[in-house]
């Protein structure tokens, strides 16, 4: 995903304002800032997890068929491989 930084930054700060990140400074980089979920972020997570899950199951893979989501395994994976293989995550 590329967006601008401001929209960034503002989306992590409503994040920040709720207590679910931290925000602080790379060490190794002083451009760069990173977020770093909380025990609240965390906790807040795990609560909004199942529901999510059965919103996305309901909204994309019971519209597949068991062949489709297999072919959507199998483009995954092999992007992933090829993320991981030119070092981005």
């Amino acid at each position: 995903m590329h967006a601008p930084a401001s929209r960034l930054s503002h989306a992590a700060a409503k994040l920040e304002a709720h207590g679910w990140i931290r925000r602080h400074r790379d060490p190794d980089c002083g451009r760069t800032t990173l977020a770093t979920l909380t025990d609240k972020g965390f906790s807040t997570l795990t609560d909004a997890a199942p529901g999510y899950v059965r919103q996305v199951r309901s909204e994309f893979f019971d519209r597949l068929t068991p062949e489709q989501v297999r072919q959507l395994h199998s483009i995954f994976t092999t992007l992933l491989t090829q993320f991981e293989q030119e070092g981005r995550r």
